[in-house]
């Protein structure tokens, strides 16, 4: 059935109202708000059946699954559920948080109820957090998944004893089932490994991922990249777009540069079914970008586990400095804030390499010659 969420404000003004007519006439009995004082004090809230009956009746629009929802809410066996929490993942939304931690947010939030099985906030313990590690270990989740998932419990749980400071049992900053895990460094990918990629990639694979390796933006920037964020002399700018719920980091536009011609030129070519340059299929936000990639990456014969979105944009960086682009103009095209940053992106080159063989040969040699010459005089 369709729904709206209920805002932190609704939710606070029913609260009061509920509150007053507590105040003078008290929690049980006959009266308004019957069935929200019951679920204070942990009853079956009461349902009208009549009014479900004849609502049953009278609306032709019910679906059938609808018309069994509401006769399972009037019978006594049920109880009626609530929101909850409270405008949490709402108010992230207004604080534009992006749409992939939202997703990430909500999933998590759920996959921690399966596992804690507790309906109040009082009910929560230490061990339900512990319990929650446990579960994730079974299921084989990485360190580090491990990590960004129980810190997501935490958050919420932080922000819900903010709210609601006697709402909750357990003190969570007392908590401390953080996982340690040690951060893999990322490699850029080889010449061959993106000769190989491209070789399998079909056309539009092939614009896809040369534009993530051609401009080393992130995951969501390229998910909303737009024909307009290309200027008429090529140059690629992110951008805002609240139409597709999206903010650059730190929320700031970033120039990029400009587009390598053999790319503007396949960009400028191809046909238009969105304002979206990369779209899904329906024309929205394609979410499965690195999901294509690891399949492009088995039928160029490389581990699909070797691959990622973020690899692109560390090539992109090492490419660019190694062609010989400072430290500088990398780090604003990437859009760091810290020069160290930036630094860690950059790979050093391989010291078996011929390049490197070359360029220590130029730059020592010359001492050598002088020290030769200066021998042969002295004899």
């Amino acid at each position: 059935m369709p729904f709206d969420i209920v805002g932190s404000t609704e939710l606070r003004d029913s609260l009061l109202r509920i509150g007053y007519w507590v105040t003078d006439h008290g929690i049980s009995g006959s009266g308004e708000f019957q069935s929200a004082r019951k679920l204070l004090v942990r009853e079956r809230p009461c349902v009208l059946r009549d009014f479900i009956g004849a609502l049953i009746g009278e609306d032709q629009q019910l679906t059938g699954a609808a018309k069994v929802l509401l006769q399972s809410l009037a019978s006594a066996a049920t109880v009626l559920p609530i929101q909850g929490p409270p405008g949490y993942l709402d108010n992230l939304s207004k604080l534009n948080r992006a749409e992939k931690t939202l997703m990430a947010y909500r999933y998590t939030l759920t996959e921690w109820r399966k596992v804690c099985c507790k309906t109040y906030l009082d009910e929560l313990v230490h061990q339900d957090l512990i319990d929650y590690i446990g579960s994730m270990k079974d299921a084989g989740l990485s360190r580090r998944t491990q990590d960004n998932r129980i810190t997501t419990v935490k958050t919420f749980l932080m922000s819900v004893k903010k709210v609601c400071p006697l709402g909750l049992a357990i003190a969570v900053k007392d908590v401390r089932c953080s996982v340690k895990f040690v951060e893999k460094a990322v490699k850029a990918y080889t010449r061959t490994e993106l000769a190989k990629l491209f070789a399998a990639a079909d056309p539009e694979e092939w614009l896809l991922y040369h534009f993530f390796l051609a401009t080393g933006a992130r995951d969501e920037e390229v998910q909303t990249a737009c024909y307009s964020d290309i200027s008429d002399d090529g140059v690629y700018t992110v951008y805002v777009h609240p139409e597709w719920k999206f903010s650059p980091k730190d929320f700031e536009c970033r120039e990029v540069g400009v587009l390598p011609d053999y790319l503007l030129n396949a960009i400028r070519k191809r046909e238009r079914i969105s304002a979206l340059i990369f779209p899904a299929k329906h024309g929205g936000r394609n979410h499965k970008m690195l999901r294509q990639l690891q399949a492009l990456a088995v039928r160029a014969g490389l581990d699909p586990k070797s691959v990622g979105l973020h690899k692109f944009r560390k090539s992109f960086a090492t490419f660019l400095h190694e062609n010989g682009t400072s430290a500088r103009t990398i780090q604003k095209r990437l859009g760091h804030s810290s020069l160290e940053t930036t630094l860690a992106y950059l790979e050093a080159a391989d010291v078996r390499s011929e390049s490197s063989r070359a360029t220590v040969n130029e730059t020592f040699t010359p001492f050598a010659a002088t020290n030769l010459s200066q021998e042969s005089s002295i004899q």
